[in-house]
């Protein structure tokens, strides 16, 4: 079966079309930075797989710097071959091979596997530190009382990077709506690089918010996040039920959003459902029924599954 198909678009935008541009762009940028900074010993930089990652390690290496350091500061997911490259490249001798930072920062056991898997050095790896959720363990919750019967259950929807699945995402929650046994209130917090207009979608009578999420996730009840975007584990943690929207192209979820344990769901009638039975539990449980991140990190999903109340099936 020919690929070409699938790859035509990406393969003439990358060689003649606007992406070709932005990589040219990214290379003279990065070797006129690079040049004229002094040798530095060590760098490290945000590794996602991304075009540009490509430039800034070849510039860093044709300018003598020392060693590079890539660290992957959220999660990985094990089918997102922007991370990982065929073994062959990544052992091979050639000067000229494609540019890899000395070592990868991996924030926990499943991204490190994921890489293993790969046959990736060992050597090459250095196990580090979830920085980026280090503030769940200060994160406070609110003062205990009885939530009420007759009060609104806060859904807060998080946003993706990419705005198709953003889009679909607000869009089941509209045809979900009048499937749910009360009407939430909701608030969506967009991804930086996909903002949304809360004006598109009337029905749903949306806040948009921009505050940091560790500011916001003591003020909700329940999280309803695409199955792509990391910001599920941060409402997990946090202690909130996460409802997950499943891709519509049918891809595994985002291995953190299955990990919540939330409703997965694809259809209005299952997004309806399922924030429909989130929103019973909240509203039978007491603000004590949220828990912090423990000091230690490796227990954290085990201490939160045995702390958090059984659901009604």
């Amino acid at each position: 079966m020919s690929l070409w198909p699938i790859m035509r678009k990406d393969w003439l935008s990358s060689l003649t079309g606007a992406v070709a541009m932005s990589n040219l762009l990214w290379i003279e940028l990065f070797d006129a930075a690079l040049r004229d900074l002094p040798r530095q010993r060590r760098g490290l930089y945000l590794f996602e797989g991304q075009a540009w990652e490509r430039a800034f390690i070849h510039a860093w290496r044709k300018y003598g710097h020392g060693q590079l350091i890539g660290v992957a500061h959220s999660t990985v997911r094990f089918w997102d071959l922007r991370y990982f490259t065929d073994v062959r490249t990544v052992r091979s001798p050639d000067p000229h091979r494609l540019p890899q930072p000395d070592l990868l920062a991996l924030n926990g056991k499943a991204a490190i596997d994921a890489f293993l898997q790969t046959d990736y050095s060992r050597e090459a790896i250095a196990e580090c530190e979830a920085v980026r959720y280090s503030y769940l363990n200060d994160l406070e919750s609110p003062p205990v009382s009885a939530q009420r019967h007759d009060e609104p259950v806060k859904v807060l929807i998080l946003g993706d990077v990419a705005m198709a699945s953003t889009i679909k995402l607000l869009r089941l929650l509209e045809a979900a709506t009048d499937r749910m046994p009360a009407r939430p209130v909701f608030a969506v917090k967009p991804h930086p690089n996909c903002m949304v207009d809360a004006r598109h979608y009337p029905s749903l009578r949306l806040a948009v918010l921009t505050n940091a999420l560790g500011d916001i996730l003591n003020d909700f009840d329940i999280a309803y996040s695409s199955s792509s975007t990391s910001a599920a584990l941060d409402a997990y943690l946090a202690g909130l039920p996460v409802v997950v929207m499943l891709g519509w192209d049918g891809v595994e979820p985002e291995p953190t959003a299955r990990a919540a344990g939330g409703p997965l769901r694809s259809d209005s009638r299952g997004a309806g459902r399922g924030i429909g039975s989130e929103a019973r539990w909240v509203a039978g449980r007491t603000r004590s029924g949220r828990i912090l991140l423990p000091r230690s990190r490796v227990a954290a999903l085990e201490a939160i599954a045995r702390a958090r109340p059984e659901r009604r099936a």
